[in-house]
């Protein structure tokens, strides 16, 4: 079974912006969210 990894991007309605990733405890902030480059796609077959 392959590891499973994830994180989030989100900005509140006064345009703070954080990332979770699965490996931080705490948010981070960010200036901006932006779509990956290349967005991930399971294959399950």
């Amino acid at each position: 079974m392959k590891n499973i990894t994830y994180s989030a991007c989100y900005c509140s309605v006064f345009d703070e912006c954080h990332i979770r990733k699965d490996d931080d405890y705490k948010p981070q902030p960010l200036e901006q969210c932006t779509a990956p480059a290349k967005p991930s796609r399971p294959s399950f077959g």
